[in-house]
């Protein structure tokens, strides 16, 4: 599945770390969150990297959310790492929408972590800055791998909170997530794939510098 050169951005309550060298580090064109069935890394931190979610109610209060904005707005999910103050999605809009649909998750995910732990105000963090992205199936693995790297599992399918285990096919992947399109990526074969993706995590662990998740 040859995806070409592919973009990344940061929107509203989004940021990157620039410094990845999944990155060519050139800007894209104006209001890249605009184009059409553009790819995006997209992840959102805690405002003053503070917890976004205090628990798994939180996170399926989140992943509920994260499906009817992506019904709604028409995009695609390759995949997904909820972590404590942040999370990532590797997503495609065909509508080119990025920000719209940004505005709708974390404005609505917000409500509703207020309400129920009964605080006021803002939630997340972010500067808008926009990359060019050219390494897919590498990036997929960054992603999943984000626990890994922090220290809060030894490998990424004990982490329930990420689109690895349904990629892998430890457990159904959900209707919104397209695993399939994702496994392409890596082999023809479906089990090839599954195999490939699950088995080269431990390379892209060692390849892909640790510093901020």
């Amino acid at each position: 599945m040859n995806m070409g050169k592919t973009l990344f951005a940061k929107s509203h309550g989004v940021s990157i770390v620039a410094s990845s060298p999944l990155y060519s580090g050139h800007h894209v064109p104006p209001s890249p969150h605009r184009i059409s069935r553009a790819f995006y890394h997209v992840t959102a931190r805690g405002d003053r990297r503070e917890d976004i979610f205090e628990g798994n109610p939180d996170r399926q209060e989140f992943l509920s959310i994260l499906e009817q904005v992506i019904s709604q707005f028409n995009w695609v999910c390759y995949a997904w790492c909820l972590m404590d103050n942040h999370y990532h999605l590797l997503i495609q809009t065909p509508d080119g929408n990025l920000s719209k649909g940004m505005r709708q998750s974390n404005g609505v995910y917000t409500q509703a972590s207020n309400r129920r732990h009964g605080r006021v105000g803002h939630l997340f963090q972010g500067r808008f800055k926009p990359f060019w992205l050219t390494a897919m199936p590498t990036l997929a693995r960054y992603i999943v791998l984000n626990p890994v790297r922090a220290g809060m599992t030894k490998k990424p399918a004990d982490w329930k909170w990420s689109s690895y285990r349904s990629s892998e096919g430890i457990e159904p992947a959900p209707h919104w997530l397209a695993a399939d399109g994702l496994l392409a990526m890596f082999g023809k074969r479906r089990s090839l794939a599954q195999g490939r993706y699950g088995n080269l995590w431990w390379t892209a662990s060692r390849r892909i510098p640790l510093g901020s998740t």
